[in-house]
């Protein structure tokens, strides 16, 4: 069933759980995370970079999930993820998709407010999800991230206040890609946010983390899991099993089965930690 996000957030936070929320770039990461979810019984959320629907095409690829989506015995949201132009927002965000994030946070400070409200009139007028980003969460191998770009607690609420998001991104210490050194996720700001804003918080970066540090964010008040990078790791690893095992191998049906599989995995293990 194809649904806006608030239902499964909304029973995800009134019931302290967390709603895994996986990056697909292509039909065989969207198939495995379909099924891994189906065989759990558990809600999921899709999502689409602007970037990775710029390279596949809206039109290759939208339709056929929205399909997928409707027909699914579970709850299916399907989120455009990290757009960071507000025109792209505005144009591709109403053609199927029931989610979308504008990324306004490499932004001054005024301008991401002004750029969200854009994206919030628009989305509130179509009944679409929105969520927003404030503080520069950046990638794991990014030095270039000082502590001016790391949103406090009183800006956060104060962007809130301003912006009004169903869902809201911070830098909680995580960071987008492949971790190389300890992480250290802020829990007391996600507490005091949780209990301060009426919204569903939303925790990036979650690839490379461990059971504890994923179970005692959504303790804290996380709703949304982001997970992306751990998925195209599998993927690609699963393929270059393949062809160790069978070199001469052609058919890309049986190649991309067996990486679908391996991912299948890998979702159920997140999906089980944020149960």
């Amino acid at each position: 069933m194809l649904v806006n996000p608030y239902v499964i957030l909304k029973d995800a936070k009134d019931n302290n759980y967390g709603v895994g929320s996986f990056n697909v770039l292509n039909i065989e990461l969207a198939k495995a995370v379909i099924e891994a979810a189906e065989n759990l019984n558990q809600d999921v959320m899709l999502q689409i970079t602007d970037s990775a629907l710029s390279w596949i095409g809206l039109d290759y690829f939208l339709p056929g999930l929205i399909e997928v989506a409707k027909k699914s015995k579970i709850k299916i949201a399907i989120h455009y993820d990290h757009v960071y132009d507000i025109e792209h927002f505005q144009k591709n965000v109403i053609q199927g998709f029931t989610s979308g994030m504008y990324d306004g946070s490499k932004l001054a400070f005024d301008e991401n407010v002004n750029n969200s409200l854009i994206a919030r009139n628009l989305t509130t007028s179509k009944n679409i999800f929105l969520e927003l980003e404030i503080g520069v969460i950046g990638g794991k191998e990014d030095s270039k991230i000082s502590q001016e770009d790391l949103a406090n607690e009183e800006q956060i609420i104060k962007f809130y206040e301003l912006t009004k998001p169903d869902a809201l991104a911070a830098a909680f210490g995580t960071a987008h890609g492949v971790y190389k050194n300890e992480v250290k996720i802020n829990f007391d700001l996600i507490k005091n946010l949780n209990q301060k804003l009426d919204t569903f918080l939303v925790l990036h970066g979650s690839s490379g983390l461990s059971e504890q540090l994923i179970k005692k964010s959504i303790a804290s008040g996380i709703s949304k899991v982001n997970v992306g990078t751990d998925l195209l790791i599998v993927y690609n690893k699963a393929i270059k099993e393949y062809f160790r095992n069978y070199p001469n191998e052609y058919d890309i049906r049986k190649i991309n089965q067996y990486a679908i599989d391996l991912v299948k995995e890998e979702v159920t293990k997140y999906l089980m930690w944020f149960k």
